[in-house]
Order: structure tokens, then sequence, then C-alpha cells
């Protein structure tokens, strides 16, 4: 019972990530390239352990970072749909990151 409930957790995983997939539309490049190149030649530089993400959202930051050697640890608010995707895709792929549900906001660090 536990490994079919497991099997069509995973197929419906798969077909909202597919959907997902063959919704997007190419947009116009922005500063994100910039930014990347920036991250990345850090993360080469300074070859980190450990990487905190805070609000990754629906980036696949996260995970590619995991994939680059990093330890990822992801603080978002699991509230948000972006940062529920971003946990589910990671359950999908095996590709595990600790994701702690937070909402910075209510922190008292004056943020808004």
């Amino acid at each position: 019972m536990k490994g079919a409930v497991h099997w069509l957790g995973e197929q419906y995983i798969r077909l909202v990530l597919r959907s997902q997939a063959e919704a997007q539309r190419p947009r116009p490049i922005n500063e994100r390239p910039v930014e990347l190149r920036f991250l990345f030649k850090c993360v080469d530089d300074l070859q980190p352990a450990c990487v905190l993400d805070v609000g990754p959202g629906e980036s696949p930051l996260p995970a590619v970072l995991r994939n680059c050697g990093c330890q990822v640890t992801a603080v978002d608010n699991l509230s948000d749909s972006g940062a529920r995707a971003n946990a589910a895709w990671s359950t999908a792929t095996g590709m595990w990151l600790t994701m702690i549900s937070a909402d910075l906001q209510l922190c008292g660090l004056g943020l808004t």
C-alpha cells in the first residue's frame, strides 16, 4: 500500500512539473545572467561546504548548488506555492535539500 501511494505521488509530481515545463514561454533576457555568473564565480573561488539560500521560491538554485557539491539549507515560507514547488521538485528528483519553513517578517528583524 505504501509503495502504491508513493508511486502515485511521484506520478502526480511528474505530471505537475511536466505541465509547468510545457507552459514556459520565452522572456527577454534580464539581469539574472550577471547575477548567476557572479554567484558561480564565488562558489568556484570560495568552494563553500555549506550554503544558505533565503527565500528561493521557485528558483532551482538550491538544487543547482547542491549538484555543485554544496550542502544547501533553503529557508522559505512553505505556505508559498513557489517554495512548495521547490520542495516537491527536490523530492521528485531525489536531490535532498534541507527546507526550513519560516516567515522572516515574523522574526522581528524589521524586514517588510
